[in-house]
Formats: structure tokens, C-alpha cells, sequence
């Protein structure tokens, strides 16, 4: 009689433990799959920003240039806003 108290004893420290197992799974998915969720919402806006950065860099640079370069500023009224200089004729072709 002693090893069937024994197993039993058993069973219900393991059945205990299993439930416990399957009870903390149930609660802790939701938060896993929240955390990935969040973490690749992070990623996606890291590269948004590193994009964005880029984009400003690059602003930068055009605003220095132009502020800096008779040439850059001839350059951008030429194509930007078709000018030209006094003796130059401008011809522009519709698409």
C-alpha cells in the first residue's frame, strides 16, 4: 500500500506542476507575442529614422550649397525654375 500512496502522491505533484506549466503559458503568450510585436514596430521605426536622417543630411548639404555656391544657385534656378542668363534663349519642349 505504501507505493500506491506514493504514486499517487506522485501524479499529483506532477499533475500540479503540469497545470501550472500550461497556466503560466496561457498567460504569457499574449505578453510574448505583444513584446515581438512592439519590437518589430522598433525596428521598422529605427528605419524610419535612419531614412529620415539620411533625407535631412542630404538637405543640408543642397541649403549649404546653395547658400555657399553662386554656381549651385544657378544650377537650381535653371532647372527648377527654367531662367536663364540675359543673351540666352529658352527653349522648352512639352511632353
Amino acid at each position: 500500500m505504501a507505493i500506491n500512496k506514493e504514486t499517487s502522491k506522485n501524479f499529483w505533484w506532477t499533475l500540479f506542476i503540469v497545470l501550472a506549466m500550461i497556466m503560466s503559458a496561457v498567460f504569457l503568450y499574449p505578453l510574448y507575442k505583444t513584446k515581438n510585436e512592439k519590437l518589430e514596430e522598433l525596428e521598422k521605426r529605427k528605419e524610419l529614422l535612419l531614412r529620415k536622417e539620411i533625407e535631412r543630411e542630404n538637405i543640408e548639404k543642397r541649403v549649404n550649397a546653395l547658400e555657399n555656391s553662386p554656381e549651385a544657385v544657378e544650377s537650381e534656378a535653371r532647372n527648377k525654375f527654367g531662367m536663364g542668363r540675359k543673351q540666352e534663349k529658352i527653349l522648352r519642349y512639352e511632353k
